[in-house]
């Protein structure tokens, strides 16, 4: 991928050696070792592998002491790529004569060639040392030293280099590169003009100034670089891989898989052409292609980080959080003046809840490219869930203004517009977010909630309908739209559907805001929906006989198939009245009506133990995990709260309760706060009291002023403060 000078340093070592001739007979074996070694370097330069090694193992056979046969044997291990034999032959040399500066050149190039760029740079500065100052070797330091990571070191050894030869063009080339490196492409360009100037038909020259001329957003000059490098080099595989950049870069796919396959024709390791490659099987939907391209980049150069940069961004589309903050991590300290890499990150950690981690990175990436769309919504997100909404609108509305072709801001901002109430204008947002992307059901489903607030109930069930299609394990869209349809037959007036906000968890967003907006009841229907709202505030006040006469008025009207909802509320009341059979009853009842529902597997374990079988109940409370249920989610924090919350020592577990309710929290994309509210309980139960503060702020900040349930949150955060758990009856929560 880039000039290692490899080549130049073998005509260089090969200069070194004595040319003779001829086959070994019977009349030559008085031949000294010298002359043997001599004469394989001869005929290795003519290409006679087998009779170049005949005659360095002669010599070392006559005499083990013979420098200039390992000499000779370690070029030729170089050249056939056989680095471990070349770096025994030359620290043999070595061992014999530590003053031999051509054993620690040639040890230095096949270290380099095997990977070890440390190593070699070592053997660099030995032969620095021992010999006059050169500049091809300080050049071929500083080679190394860039493959190595250290571009302060590689551009002191080119300044060394240029001090000495000021038309050193391998000198200069290099320089382009740290300064490309270091992000600084106007830099690299100037460099590559020094060497251009130096040699007009340099064509590695011309291929890296269109690389920097891409970096910089001019494709045209950048394609005229690299068609001049290609004219006066038609196999530069670098400038194929430069020219299929830039016409990525531009939109020209056809042109940009020509050039980089061209360019891994050329060079099987072109690390530029399979990152080309890799974002053009992304653009066309070919996940599997991206990702395989992506690891040849790697494989090709391990010190470039960017292919771990995309790899990375590809992971975090796919959800998979920890494999692109290990890829963004890996790309970054390689790089650390990747914008995207920091943008890439902090949007990633913002969507696992680590918002002050995803403000560093998305500052950071905007202090390196102030043109970071990525980095705007990431910092709308956390503004918006902060309660800043309006700072979050204008982050989103900056991010569209760098980047109108991208869909996440439109969607953000779109979700903020009817957080705030502006439904109209969230629905614009949206709209335009679908005709980017269309095939994200994410965006069909909060279009849905806003049409529902705009009582526009038909094009609200189609659009569940087509975020179900898309996405069939969708539990909130199939709440919205079995909800919308309800609503669509009454058509009534106090009907809204909250649109679903950064405030406000996912699951809750997509509740319906009756006129009684108190109850938790689930709409079954008519009068039976009326007496369980009724049953449900009464339970919530303590008067469990009058929700009990509710529940049983209301089983008598209601569908069998829907009646586990009501089962459930009577249950839970005579739970509390201690009519421990009854409620027994009860919750299998509703296990058997629906197996899919979690809070009566939670309530039958609470049951369980108020029957002194703690061991019934811990089993039950186990089995949860395992169970294919209609809200997951909402089950394992349901778990976790009685694990960690529960004022009977016996079903605490703080580590289990940790475990379960971060499985939660990942499973609903950390946009739950309830789910991060319990987090928070379950660290304080295991005396972590740092992590329960930082996660019950994180939960109060996802919560808008007037929301209800903070004052007891704000209580639980005064508890974490003087270092005190928290307890509940799970069944008060």
């Amino acid at each position: 991928m880039i000039r290692t000078l490899l080549n130049k340093s073998l005509i260089f070592a090969a200069s070194l050696l004595v040319i003779c001739a001829g086959f070994t007979t019977s009349a030559e074996i008085s031949l000294s070792p010298d002359l043997l070694a001599d004469r394989g370097n001869e005929r290795l330069g003519r290409g006679d592998v087998s009779g170049a090694l005949d005659d360095f193992a002669s010599a070392i056979k006559i005499d083990p002491h013979c420098v200039k046969a390992y000499l000779g044997r370690g070029t030729l291990g170089l050249r056939l790529g056989r680095f471990d034999d070349a770096i025994a032959d030359y620290s043999r040399a070595a061992d014999i004569n530590p003053k031999s500066r051509e054993a620690f050149l040639g040890r230095a190039m096949s270290r380099q060639g095997k990977g070890d760029y440390a190593g070699a740079v070592t053997d660099f500065t030995n032969a620095i040392n021992l010999g006059k100052k050169d500049p091809a070797t300080y050049e071929s330091r500083a080679d190394a030293r860039f493959l190595a990571g250290d571009l302060d070191g590689a551009a002191a050894d080119c300044r060394e280099a240029l001090a000495l030869d000021p038309r050193d063009g391998g000198a200069w080339i290099i320089s382009a590169l740290v300064s490309e490196r270091k992000h600084n492409f106007a830099e690299a360009s100037k460099a590559c003009d020094a060497a251009i100037a130096i040699n007009t038909n340099d064509s590695l020259a011309y291929a890296i100034r269109g690389m920097q001329r891409a970096n910089m957003y001019d494709y045209e000059a950048a394609i005229v670089d690299e068609n001049h490098a290609i004219e006066i080099w038609p196999e530069n595989a670098y400038a194929y891989a430069g020219r299929g950049w830039a016409h990525c870069r531009r939109g020209d796919i056809d042109e940009a898989l020509a050039d980089s396959n061209k360019a891994v024709e050329l060079d099987p390791n072109n690390a530029v052409a399979f990152m080309t490659l890799g974002v053009i099987a992304e653009r066309q939907g070919l996940t599997e292609g991206a990702w395989a391209n992506y690891d040849q980049a790697i494989h090709a150069a391990p010190w470039f980080g960017r292919p771990y940069v995309l790899r990375g961004a590809l992971r975090l589309n796919k959800r998979d959080f920890n494999g692109a903050l290990a890829d963004l991590d890996k790309g970054i300290e390689l790089d650390p003046n990747e914008p995207l890499g920091f943008a890439n990150r902090g949007s990633a950690r913002q969507q696992t809840g680590d918002l002050q981690g995803a403000k560093q990175d998305s500052l950071k990436a905007l202090q390196l490219d102030p043109t970071s769309g990525v980095a705007y919504n990431t910092l709308g997100v956390i503004s918006a869930v902060s309660g800043a909404v309006d700072e979050g609108i204008t982050n989103f509305t900056k991010a569209i203004e760098l980047d109108p072709k991208v869909a996440p801001p439109y969607l953000n901002r779109g979700r903020a517009k009817a957080q705030k109430g502006d439904y109209a204008g969230a629905l614009g947002d949206l709209d335009k977010a679908i005709d980017i992307d269309p095939k994200e059901p994410m965006v069909y489903y909060f279009r849905g909630s806003a049409k529902a607030a705009l009582q526009n109930f038909d094009g609200a069930i189609a659009d569940f309908t087509l975020a179900l299609t898309m996405k069939p394990d969708f539990p909130q869209a199939k709440a919205a739209l079995d909800k919308a349809k309800v609503r669509q037959k009454i058509q009534s007036p106090s009907f809204s559907i909250n649109a679903p906000s950064f405030n406000q968890a996912t699951a809750e967003a997509s509740k319906l805001d009756l006129a009684t907006k108190q109850s938790k009841a689930p709409i079954i229907g008519g009068q039976a929906s009326q007496l369980l709202t009724d049953a449900s505030l009464a339970y919530s006040a303590g008067e469990y006989d009058r929700a009990i006469d509710l529940v049983d008025s209301a089983l008598a009207v209601v569908k069998p198939d829907k009646a586990a909802p009501a089962l459930l509320i009577r249950g839970r009341a005579y739970l509390k009245k201690g009519e421990l059979d009854k409620a027994e009853r009860d919750f299998n009842e509703v296990i058997d009506l629906d197996p899919k529902q979690g809070g009566a597997y939670i309530a039958r374990a609470i049951l369980h133990n108020r029957k002194k079988d703690q061991a019934k109940a811990l089993r039950e409370l186990d089995s949860i995990s395992s169970l294919k249920l209609n809200k997951p989610g909402s089950a394992l924090n349901g778990v976790a709260w009685v694990r960690a919350t529960f004022p009977e020592p016996g079903l605490r577990d703080g580590n289990k309760a940790t475990q379960e309710a971060l499985q939660a929290c990942e499973a609903s994309q950390w946009q739950e706060s309830g789910y991060i509210d319990t987090l928070a309980a379950a660290y304080a139960e295991t005396g972590n009291f740092e992590q329960a503060l930082k996660f019950q702020e994180q939960a109060l900040g996802m919560m808008a002023p007037e929301n209800p349930r903070r004052q007891k949150m704000e209580s639980r955060l005064a508890l974490y403060r003087d270092h005190k758990p928290y307890r509940e009856d799970p069944l008060d929560h």
